[in-house]
C-alpha cells in the first residue's frame, strides 16, 4: 500500500512513504498435540506423600518489633501535639485580631469626641459670636485705639 501526503514530485533518490500492513498469508499456527501443554500454563505441583497432609501455604506476617510499635505511637503523639499547637496558635491570633478591632473602635469613638470638642472650642474662639453674645446680654465692648487714652 502506497501513501503519499503531498503532490510534489519526488526525485529518484527519495523513497515513497509506505505503511506496513501484514497479510493473512504470513502468520503461522502453532499446533499442540493432545498430550502437550504450553510452557506458560504448566505449574509445578507439590509432591505429597500419603502420610503427610497437604498444607496450604499462606504468607505469614512477621510480628512488629517492640521498638517499631513504640516509634509508631510516639509519632502519632508528635502529630497530635503539632495539630494542638497549630489550633492554639490560630486561637491566639483570633484573640489578637478581636482585641485590635476593639481598640480600633475605641480610637474611632475618641476621634469623634475630639472632633466635637474642637468644633465647640472653635465656636467659642469666634470673636464675632462672642461680641454678639455680649450685645445680646446688654454688654457693650469698646475697643480702645492704640493712643493710650
Amino acid at each position: 500500500m502506497e501513501v503519499q501526503f503531498d503532490s510534489d514530485k519526488r526525485g529518484a533518490n527519495i523513497p515513497k512513504t509506505r505503511i506496513y500492513a501484514p497479510t493473512h498469508k504470513n502468520y503461522s499456527v502453532v499446533e499442540l498435540s493432545e498430550d502437550e501443554t504450553p510452557a506458560a500454563q504448566v505449574k509445578p505441583q507439590p509432591v505429597i506423600t500419603e502420610d503427610e497432609e497437604p498444607v496450604l501455604e499462606t504468607p505469614q506476617k512477621a510480628p512488629w518489633p517492640l521498638s517499631s510499635k513504640i516509634l509508631l505511637i510516639a509519632s502519632m503523639f508528635v502529630v497530635a501535639a503539632t495539630a494542638l499547637f497549630a489550633l492554639k496558635g490560630s486561637a491566639d491570633i483570633a484573640q489578637i485580631h478581636s482585641e485590635i478591632a476593639d481598640i480600633n473602635e475605641e480610637i474611632s469613638e475618641t476621634e469623634e469626641l475630639i472632633s466635637q470638642i474642637i468644633n465647640d472650642q472653635s465656636s467659642l474662639n469666634d470673636y464675632t459670636s462672642i461680641n454678639e453674645a455680649n450685645q445680646d446680654a446688654g454688654r457693650v465692648m469698646t475697643w480702645s485705639s492704640g493712643d493710650g487714652q
